[in-house]
């Protein structure tokens, strides 16, 4: 049987490791063998007219020739006849039907496909041909795909994948799940087709075992290398791929070096090793071209391409555009040439030769509509609107984007409508059109809301927040320059919030409230469904579908897909809660500046930067005042201080490190010592952005050496929003709180032990030591612990912070779940960020982190962090103290055991910990040693109550005795007179 090749260069032009692991797809398809024709058992059957059977086989052998035109009329008269005629060979009309419908799916006649699939399905059915079946259902499969029909898709899969389990016919079961992977991995689904991926890997391992064929295996492992790339998941892409390798190096039935290789070019782009993407990229076109692999070799050409652009070696961009270009058309491939095009297109844009780029645009353009390809219309009208802004042609531009725009919205994607928005809100803002400009960003972040981004990785949606940082930014600062800044500060808190919703949408994780539990997967399940549908109907009008009632189907379809995810979110909200804010749904809007004032604890001003181009934002907020401050430092030039600083602090020697560093002295110029002024009272709460989700507030200082620390208690939180769900004990309880301690899980932090019995001496304490400091263990009894301590080491996962962890003792076998990530570690030896958010910390009023980084979260541009810390606020925990780097061992314990003290004799937990780091910094003056740590969420509240006299100032006891003495001295003065006014009384 043969199967036509397709290009895989022919969707969505910004992900090029979509069209990777189609590529994948289709040659693991061609490895196998298709069912074998029934035509040479019929061959020698004379054709007579009206004789189904003999119409039937030769028919067959006919289309078996390549002779399609000759064999189609005979095989659809020999189907028409068998529905009512006997067959001496009874399993000749199944065989009939499924090569007819072959045929039509080769000619694109999809529908009527399909329904001779249906009846090659009814033949099979009176007489059973499994192997036979199990072809159709791939192929009706594939066919509702090029629908645009998912659903219907993946449940033909399924049923493939279920028959061929039954089978034991593990190849076509690995078929069935590639196919599944690729519905999934085309819309971005990253949860759903990693899990596939991972079945793909157990089949692949099983055929290993029986046959010695490791090629099988090998592919599976590529798919989630694949996955892994495109969630930027670049930590562990790298090794799944060279476990690929080394189970088919030598193989040339698949081109698996310069797949691992092109992948691990996208991630060395990825990571900005520009010189290691540009090696991997090469050896990609040599192992691509000795294969003969072209997808390969031109996405690796445009991998090149785009280094060389970074480094602005235009013309050494251009030249292998060009070389790449010349390939694709003489593959006659045109959507690779389209999207070739447009990268040339945009080399010429970085020069400012927009004339040329415009040329190219118009000829992507056309090959977009040539192919009905209304994606890459309005793609393309979307650069080229870029182009005439740019060229001060502002009436074509607003028509080209208006065009786009109006393509989107007949479409229903509403993720192009959103971008097309944007560029509009750009064309308005380019003229001084600020009330439009407004106008349309507002509307875009509209959009944006009803989106949910699939991006599986938080690196990938930084990425793609970054790339259109501008969404959100750009209405911030209109609505400041309008004089709107109650508006601008609720769209900079509605930026925040959204990598977060987003990466909880597309993660793994289990709520430790059972009813809360299922509401969340409720709706990730009604989410997944509505998405599926919204994908089929934007297919089905991207390809101008003339079909009304197929049109109208799917808006039906659609229509009750949305209904159930509002029904699902309206419960979400009903509930109340967290929950809501952990949902892309958006059933809770960010606070107005109106409702943070009135959360703000007294004597409490909250400042809430954002960073911009070239001016940085800061709200200041108190209980009766509200101020907009601009700030004359841009993104770019904070965060080159925020890692100078860092740097400085973490990677001197120790003989070197000094007390203020340069950098701070600077932080504190740029960002602190304007909002002076301003800033009334001793507690801040800071609001960080970007970069300054990073910065050690603690260690800025002026020029005379007085720190922000020795004027303040601070305290941070991810957003004003979050204002909302820390709630501040009316009164400290008398006894102080019961605390769980889990300690040096991997026995290499000796310090750790002490830090846990100083802990044990000033509260009642649950100690777990190394091998009993296991995840079994604290879900075990973190339910009744007022205080968490956990002091172990940490790792961040900058491309998958959802996974970073906390090191724990491994859990007893029955308790510990292998590993997925090719380590033979079990992994309840950690606590991921995913795992933190089924724990019950309810009871919890603080939670310690005494561990490496253990706060270090990925930054975006106007992006909530993504963190442990977030984790445990969401888990229960009103506070949360962690660490910005990998403080040693012996100041960390020491800054613990004051911080504790403090605690204990009565300080609130923000004024604990300031304390403590005066008290540290006064044997360790740098801030590497003190300043790392941080307090995360309320921190007004103290864990222990306190005589009245014991809450006042040192002051007072002085002048309480003067006025005693006074007293005392009056009275007696007093009674010396009353007696001698009347002697007898005495």
């Amino acid at each position: 049987m043969s199967r036509p090749r397709r290009s895989c260069a022919s969707f969505w032009p910004i992900w090029p490791e979509l069209r990777l692991a189609l590529c994948s797809l289709l040659l693991l398809l061609t490895l196998l063998p298709g069912v074998p024709t029934l035509a040479p058992v019929y061959a020698g059957m004379s054709t007579r007219q009206n004789d189904p059977a003999a119409q039937c086989a030769e028919g067959m052998q006919l289309a078996e020739a390549g002779r399609t035109d000759a064999a189609l009329p005979l095989l659809a008269a020999g189907v028409a006849g068998a529905t009512s005629g006997v067959f001496d060979a009874p399993e000749l009309p199944g065989a009939c039907a499924a090569t007819l419908g072959r045929l039509l799916q080769d000619q694109g006649r999809l529908d009527d496909a399909l329904a001779a699939y249906a009846t090659a399905l009814q033949f099979f059915e009176t007489q059973p041909n499994d192997a036979a079946t199990l072809d159709v259902l791939e192929r009706i499969g594939a066919a509702y795909a090029g629908l645009g029909q998912t659903i219907e898709a993946l449940e033909a899969y399924r049923r493939a994948r279920d028959l061929a389990r039954a089978l034991e016919d593990r190849p076509r079961e690995m078929v069935a799940l590639a196919n599944m992977f690729r519905l999934f991995h085309e819309q971005r689904h990253w949860r759903e087709a990693l899990e596939l991926t991972l079945q793909m890997q157990q089949v692949g391992r099983a055929i290993t075992e029986e046959t010695g064929d490791g090629l099988f295996e090998s592919i599976g492992l590529l798919f989630t290398m694949v996955v892994l790339v495109g969630q930027w998941r670049c930590t562990e892409a790298p090794v799944v791929g060279q476990q690929a390798l080394d189970l088919a190096r030598d193989d040339e039935r698949f081109n698996v070096a310069g797949t691992v290789a092109f992948s691990n070019g996208q991630c060395a782009l990825i990571q900005q090793r520009y010189d290691d993407a540009l090696e991997f990229y090469r050896q990609a076109v040599v192992y691509s071209r000795a294969l003969g692999d072209h997808d390969i070799e031109l996405l690796a050409l445009d991998g090149v391409a785009r280094v060389h652009r970074t480094h602005q070696r235009y013309d050494e961009a251009l030249d292998v555009i060009r070389l790449a270009l010349q390939r694709a058309r003489a593959l006659d491939d045109r959507d690779r040439e389209a999207d070739l095009l447009g990268a040339m297109g945009s080399i010429y844009s970085d020069q400012a030769r927009y004339d040329q780029a415009l040329n190219l645009s118009r000829q992507a353009l056309q090959i977009a509509r040539d192919r009905r390809d209304r994606f890459g219309e309005a793609f393309q009208l979307l650069h080229m609107g870029e182009m005439y802004r740019h060229q001060r042609r502002y009436d074509e531009a607003l028509a080209t984007h208006q065009r786009a725009l109006q393509i989107a919205r007949e479409m229903g994607f509403r993720e192009l409508e959103a971008f097309a928005l944007t560029y509009l809100g750009e064309d308005y803002a380019a003229q001084q059109r600020l009330d439009e400009a407004l106008d349309a960003g507002l509307r875009a972040l509209d959009v944006y809301d009803t989106v949910r981004t699939t991006a599986g990785s938080d690196a990938a949606r930084i990425g793609i927040v970054e790339q259109n940082f501008f969404a959100y930014d750009r209405p911030v600062w209109l609505a400041h320059q309008l004089g709107r800044d109650d508006l601008a500060f609720a769209i900079s808190e509605r930026g925040r919030a959204r990598a977060f919703l987003d990466g909880l949408a597309t993660g793994t994780i289990e709520l430790s409230d059972d009813t809360a539990n299922q509401l969340f997967q409720r709706e990730r399940e009604t989410a997944l469904t509505w998405l599926l549908a919204q994908d089929a109907l934007n297919q089905a009008r991207a390809r101008r579908s003339s079909d009304r009632a197929r049109l109208a189907e799917l808006e039906a379809r659609l229509e009750a897909a949305e209904a159930a995810h509002a029904a699902a979110l309206r419960a979400i909200d009903q509930r109340g809660g967290q929950l809501a804010a952990l949902v892309p749904g958006r059933a809770q809007a960010p606070l107005s500046r109106v409702e943070v004032q009135a959360l703000l604890p007294p004597r409490t001003t909250l400042v809430s930067y954002w960073l911009g181009g070239d001016q940085t934002l800061a709200f200041v907020l108190s209980a009766d005042q509200f101020q907009t401050i601009a700030l004359p430092v841009g993104v770019a030039e904070v965060t080159q201080h925020v890692r100078q600083l860092r740097s400085v602090l973490i990677s001197a020697p120790p003989t070197q490190r000094i007390s203020q560093p340069s950098a701070a002295v600077w932080l504190h110029r740029q960002l602190i010592a304007p909002l002076r002024p301003h800033l009334r009272t001793s507690r801040l709460l800071i609001v960080p952005h970007a970069s300054l989700h990073h910065l050690p507030f603690a260690a800025l200082g002026d020029e005379r050496g007085r720190m922000l620390l020795d004027e303040f208690t601070l305290t941070l939180l991810p957003s004003a929003s979050t204002l909302r769900f820390l709630e501040r004990p009316a009164s400290a309880p008398v006894a102080a709180p019961r605390a769980l301690v889990l300690a040096n899980a991997d026995y290499t932090l000796p310090s750790a032990a002490a830090e846990a019995q100083a802990i044990a001496d000033l509260f009642d304490s649950q100690l777990l030591l190394g091998s009993q400091a296991t995840e079994q263990a604290l879900r075990a009894h973190a339910g009744q612990a007022g205080i968490l301590h956990i002091a172990t080491h940490g790792e961040y996962l900058p491309d998958a912070p959802l996974a970073s962890y906390l090191t724990l003792a491994p859990g007893s076998p029955e308790h510990t779940p292998a590993a997925t990530r090719g380590s033979d570690e079990p992994s309840g030896a950690r606590l991921e960020v995913a795992d933190v958010y089924g724990l019950d910390l309810r009871q919890t009023d603080l939670v310690v982190l005494s561990a490496c980084q253990s706060n270090l979260s990925a930054w975006t541009s106007g992006d909530d962090m993504v963190g442990l810390t977030r984790a445990f606020l969401y888990a229960g925990a009103s506070s949360v103290v962690a660490s910005l780097w990998l403080v040693p061992d012996k100041a960390t314990s020491q800054l613990m055991e004051r911080f504790y003290t403090h605690l204990r004799a009565g300080s609130g937990k923000a004024e604990a910990l300031q304390k403590a780091q005066q008290e540290i910094r006064a044997r360790y003056p740098s801030p590497y040693y003190w300043a790392g740590f941080v307090l995360l969420g309320e921190g007004e509240g103290a864990l222990v109550a306190v005589p009245w006299w014991q809450r006042l100032p040192w002051w007072a006891w002085p002048v309480a005795l003067s006025l005693a003495i006074v007293g005392i001295g009056g009275a007696w003065r007093q009674r010396n007179r009353w007696l001698r006014d009347d002697p007898r009384k005495g």
